[in-house]
């Protein structure tokens, strides 16, 4: 029900002009062996394959989506007793933080809320910020769970955050593995806006307060 949920808004959310993403980083998708790398916010891809188990066709697929303006990931693997393989994602964003001039870096979190299951072999997701000493640990599998990584960052200063995912499935009898994956960023402090390079949003900034045209001309005067 979850992955259901994933999809829908993932095929429903509004994808930004390609022009938008063409100075933001490269992602990364893999499915059964075959990569594909795309800069734009939202990209998926599906691969599938035959193989022969006893003089018997047997069928492996995988496939991978990403919606960085919704910040979700999601990964599917299904294989037989012969054919299996893995899927993966290395999704890669840069976020600035505006609001209030502070006098410290201000102090948050990203979140991963990961849902996996099936029967395959280890698969999971984790976030990270740029350089791999800061990153979360995978979610266990299977299950619902929460990562997370600490952000220190002042308003006006971008900072590069990576998710990624993998999945296996398949070989030995083992079945197939899901996993999804959305990020968000609870404890982001109030009057502050947090921007990506592809689309997504979070927090609310602080309102202008609205100046009198009295005022204005005895600001200017």
């Amino acid at each position: 029900m979850f992955l259901a949920a994933l999809v829908f808004v993932l095929l429903m959310s509004p994808a930004l002009p390609r022009g938008a993403a063409a100075d933001c980083p490269m992602n990364s998708m893999s499915a059964l062996g075959v990569t594909q790398l795309s800069s734009n916010p939202s990209a998926s891809m599906t691969q599938s394959y035959t193989c022969t188990a006893d003089g018997f066709p047997d069928h492996a697929s995988g496939s991978v989506s990403y919606n960085l303006a919704s910040g979700f990931v999601t990964l599917t693997v299904n294989g037989g007793l012969v054919c299996g393989g893995g899927a993966g994602v290395t999704t890669h964003d840069v976020f600035t933080l505006t609001g209030p001039a502070s006098g410290s870096p201000l102090s948050f979190r990203a979140e991963l809320t990961v849902s996996s299951g099936g029967h395959g072999g280890p698969s999971g997701a984790s976030v990270r910020l740029d350089g791999p000493s800061n990153s979360s640990p995978y979610a266990p599998f299977p299950g619902s769970s929460t990562v997370s990584v600490p952000i220190q960052v002042s308003p006006g200063s971008p900072f590069d955050l990576y998710v990624e995912g993998y999945a296996f499935g398949g070989g030995g009898g083992s079945g197939g593995a899901s996993v999804g994956a959305w990020l968000s960023f609870p404890d982001l402090p109030p009057g502050y806006l947090l921007t990506s390079c592809q689309g997504f949003t979070a927090g609310i900034p602080v309102p202008v307060r609205a100046t009198s045209w009295g005022r204005l001309k005895t600001v200017y005067r």
